[in-house]
């Protein structure tokens, strides 16, 4: 019979939530400042047909798919810290019902 081994590097796991954040954190800065490109668009920088539906697919398709994987990201920390904790959990639990050879 194998036996399982429970490892984890906590340091390194909690290093992956925070990157997780803030990567999603930065996609709304990107948000924010694609916002200002069509602004900026919709200020008269391309005007006409073609600058109303630049601005508009900035402020719709784009931003809505990077909101999106935003909220993708964060829910891929929120379930890494979920597993984290369990490993935790089953590691201690694991550790008081198996103290000896």
């Amino acid at each position: 019979m194998a036996t399982g081994q429970m490892k984890m590097n906590e340091a390194e796991v909690n290093q992956m939530i925070d990157m997780l954040r803030q990567s999603a954190n930065k996609l709304r800065e990107l948000t924010n400042t694609m916002t200002g490109i069509a602004k900026v668009i919709d200020d008269g920088a391309l005007q006409g047909a073609a600058g109303d539906a630049f601005a508009k697919s900035i402020n719709t398709s784009l931003n809505g798919s990077i909101e999106r994987l935003a909220v993708k990201l964060e829910e891929r920390a929120r379930y890494v810290e979920k597993e984290r904790d369990e490993l935790k959990r089953a590691m201690s639990e694991s550790g008081a019902l198996y103290t000896g050879g």
